[in-house]
């Protein structure tokens, strides 16, 4: 992707004028990997949402407050070595991600650290294919795998939502917050569909995505997330030492319900991220 003339090509959409240009937002610009979902079969070790989890034998299904956890979606990262902003991922082995995604806890003491989950296999670990351990809730809500799809990924591009360097009035700032907010868009619409939508308008579509920068639905969740945990832990935490690692929007064919059309944002620390260490990821989630 030519970068550059992309974001003149989406620039020329807007009813922007001279407010910021395709020079002005390269220097922000943090590409991402678009995760969209499709229905078919899932190979055991290929990257896909929901059903059950390929787990190396032995592995310990994550749990919380006794109760197992829901795996989200599993991460062949084979299949993203081409992307650029995949370098800064390890080149092979497996990310799984797990979360109590019913009972939607909010982060206020360590124990609650335990609902959510990030696994790491490395590509010589054996995977199987692996069953919900039985377990009935107090409250009949129903429990087990989600709905399974493949995933296919696309190089997206996304921007802060606070452009720090660059001198916008009131207007230009709004035009700014919108322009950012329907860059990823491309993962689902091409320039000709975009042409047609309007500025404003939400298409109503989940944007799944790895890397880059969030999309905040209240404030921004790595601020939110590393507020929390240095409240937790007592100890001084920078947000800029954070960034995303993953986000998964509401998307009710996943049953990713989220509360209101809400978003779960996996935060990791710059420096973990370098070194391949996935044990300490953040979690928080936000809706409307």
């Amino acid at each position: 992707m030519d970068t550059k003339k992309y974001l003149e090509q989406r620039l020329s959409l807007y009813d922007i004028e001279d407010e910021f240009n395709a020079e002005d937002l390269l220097p922000l610009i943090q590409k991402a990997i678009g995760m969209k979902k499709k229905k078919g079969d899932c190979e055991i070790g290929a990257s896909k949402f929901g059903g059950e989890p390929d787990l190396p034998v032995g592995t310990v299904f994550p749990e919380y407050n006794d109760a197992p956890l829901t795996f989200l979606c599993q991460i062949n990262l084979r299949e993203l070595s081409h992307y650029e902003s995949a370098s800064v991922l390890p080149q092979e082995g497996m990310l799984s991600f797990f979360f109590e995604a019913i009972d939607l806890p909010f982060v206020e003491k360590m124990n609650d650290y335990n609902s959510w989950h990030v696994f790491y296999f490395k590509a010589e670990e054996e995977l199987t294919r692996t069953s919900y351990p039985d377990f009935e809730r107090e409250d009949d809500i129903e429990y087990g795998p989600l709905p399974e799809y493949s995933i296919h990924f696309q190089e997206i591009l996304t921007l802060p939502e606070e452009p720090e360097h660059l001198d916008l009035d009131e207007d230009a700032t709004e035009a700014y917050w919108d322009f950012a907010y329907s860059l990823p868009m491309s993962l689902h619409h091409s320039l000709e569909e975009l042409k047609q939508l309007d500025d404003e308008e939400d298409d109503g579509l989940p944007y799944h995505y790895l890397l880059g920068y969030p999309i905040a639905v209240q404030e921004s969740p790595i601020e939110e997330v590393t507020y929390t945990h240095s409240n937790i832990t007592r100890t001084n935490v920078d947000e800029d030492d954070y960034t995303l690692l993953l986000q998964l929007d509401y998307d009710e064919e996943l049953d990713f319900i989220w509360g209101d059309v809400g978003k779960v944002y996996f935060i990791i620390k710059k420096d973990d991220l370098k070194n391949g260490n996935f044990k300490d990821v953040l979690v928080t989630w936000q809706c409307h």
